[in-house]
């Protein structure tokens, strides 16, 4: 559920992640939440057009790395 809200990208769902990523005893559900509230933040932080522009209608739970690094690298 907590990725699905953070795929959502309403703030409205910040105070609830929030809570989950507090009090969860599970730690999977703990960065699950944490991934959903940066997601959301991202998604706040865009614009209009640039979230609109991207090609694909599927939406990844993780961030994008901002770490550049080639195959071999890897």
């Amino acid at each position: 559920a907590a990725e699905a809200l953070g795929a959502i990208g309403l703030e409205s769902n910040i105070p609830i992640l929030r809570q989950s990523l507090i009090s969860d005893p599970a730690v999977e559900v703990r960065e699950t939440c944490e991934l959903a509230l940066r997601r959301i933040e991202e998604h706040s932080k865009r614009t209009s057009s640039e979230s609109s522009a991207s090609p694909f209608l599927s939406v990844d739970p993780a961030l994008p790395s901002s770490h550049n690094a080639s195959v071999d690298q890897l």
